[in-house]
C-alpha cells in the first residue's frame, strides 16, 4: 500500500491559454486570407478577375480588399509580438529556476532540433512537393534549406540568449 500522493500538475493560466487560442486563430485566418487574396510567398488560390460589366461583383471585390487590408495592417504588427510576450512571460521563471547556463541548454535542446530538422529536411521536401505539384515553367528544383514557418524558433533562441546574458 503506497501512501505517496502524486505531484500535482502546474495549474494552467487561463488568460495565457485564451490569448494563445486567439493569436493562433488570427494566424490561421491571416494565412488563409493571403491565399485567398492571391499573394504571398506560398501557393495561393489565385486572384479573382472581376467582370468589368458586373458592378455588383466589382463592389464585393473592393469590400473584401478593404476588409483584408484593414485586418492585415491592424493585426499583423500585434500578433507576433504577443507570441513573443507569452514566451518571455515564462522565460523569466525558467531562467531564475535553472540559472543562465541550464536555461540556455534547455532552450537549445527544446527549440534547436525542430528548427534544424525543419530547416534541413522538412522545408526542402515541402518545397519539392510544391514544385512537383505546380511544375512552374522555366524553373528547376534545387535543394535549398530554409526556415519558412519556423523562423520564430531561431528568434526565440536569439532572444533567450540575450535575456540570459543581460540578466546575469
Amino acid at each position: 500500500h503506497n501512501n505517496q500522493v502524486a505531484p500535482s500538475k502546474t495549474e494552467r493560466i487561463d488568460w495565457i491559454d485564451q490569448l494563445k487560442v486567439l493569436l493562433i486563430s488570427l494566424v490561421v485566418v491571416g494565412h488563409s486570407a493571403v491565399a485567398i487574396m492571391g499573394f504571398g510567398a506560398f501557393l495561393s488560390l489565385g486572384t479573382v478577375e472581376p467582370d468589368l460589366d458586373d458592378n455588383e461583383f466589382k463592389n464585393e471585390l473592393y469590400y473584401y480588399d478593404a476588409v483584408f487590408w484593414c485586418g492585415f495592417l491592424l493585426l499583423k504588427p500585434a500578433i507576433v509580438p504577443l507570441f513573443f510576450f507569452v514566451s518571455g512571460y515564462f522565460s523569466a521563471a525558467s531562467r531564475i529556476k535553472h540559472g543562465p547556463n541550464a536555461f540556455l541548454n534547455r532552450t537549445f535542446w527544446r527549440l534547436g532540433p525542430p528548427a534544424f530538422l525543419f530547416w534541413l529536411v522538412i522545408n526542402p521536401i515541402n518545397s519539392y512537393l510544391g514544385y512537383a505539384l505546380v511544375k512552374p515553367a522555366g524553373m528547376t528544383y534545387s535543394y535549398s534549406p530554409g526556415q519558412a514557418a519556423t523562423w520564430f524558433l531561431t528568434w526565440l533562441m536569439v532572444f533567450n540568449c540575450g535575456y540570459a546574458l543581460i540578466n546575469q
